[in-house]
């Protein structure tokens, strides 16, 4: 087995963004009526107040050593590395950092295939990131249309046979993070226990913070005010 010294790339950026914290809010199904949008408690309970702080682009790169030695440790056990370990890395707690998650998910990627490119096993970690990344940044699957008008940005996205009590959305400065699952699915698509996971992009004219959400049918209406 071929062992190369693996090289963390844990590079911070000292200069402060300056960005302000947006309102954060949610959005879930129920089984007692539609779907509301409620904002974020701004004091979570004290035991998850770690993970519900909003990160840094310094802690969001401490955080990705920590992940790139468990990814390691992982292949060298012989392990697989599949989408739930991108999934603990790039959760909602990522997304709602204190950057463009967007932007900062593929240099990420880019550091990670680097650092991994002549180890055994990087092979297989790479396909299986870029099937990841295919399967939730995929604009193509389901249509999504940005429309402006007046003073409002609005990012409609439609899904076939969506079921709308099972949606879950988080909009931070920067990203849509949005799980749902479909009715009726067919088999090997999705299972009630394996909803579908899309990330899109806050319109650069929208204001972050001022979004309303409205489903009918298919549906999925974000509002934004325009900046």
């Amino acid at each position: 087995m071929m062992r190369l010294p693996f090289i963390l790339a844990a590079a911070l950026l000292a200069a402060s963004l300056g960005w302000q914290a947006a309102r954060a809010g949610h959005y879930k199904g129920g089984k007692f009526g539609p779907a509301v949008y409620v904002p974020d408690l701004p004091d979570p309970p004290a035991s998850d107040k770690n993970k519900n702080k909003k990160l840094t682009l310094d802690d969001m790169w401490k955080r990705y050593g920590e992940w790139a030695e468990y990814l390691r440790k992982r292949i060298q056990d012989g392990k697989a590395v599949g989408p739930q370990e991108f999934d603990k890395f790039f959760d909602e707690n990522y997304f709602k950092g204190d950057y463009d998650s967007i932007k900062e998910l593929y240099e990420v990627r880019r550091r990670l295939s680097k650092a991994f490119s002549e180890y055994e096993g990087g092979a297989g970690l790479q396909r299986s990131l870029n099937e990841w990344t295919q399967r939730r940044l995929n604009k193509n699957d389901f249509k999504i249309t940005v429309s402006e008008m007046a003073n409002r940005v609005t990012v409609n996205i439609r899904i076939p046979d969506l079921n709308s009590k099972s949606i879950n959305l988080n909009i931070s400065d920067t990203t849509i993070m949005l799980s749902f699952q479909r009715k009726g699915a067919v088999k090997g698509e999705v299972t009630a226990s394996d909803p579908y996971v899309k990330i899109y992009p806050v319109p650069d004219t929208a204001q972050p913070g001022t979004q309303k959400i409205n489903v009918v049918g298919d549906n999925v209406r974000i509002t934004f005010e325009r900046k």
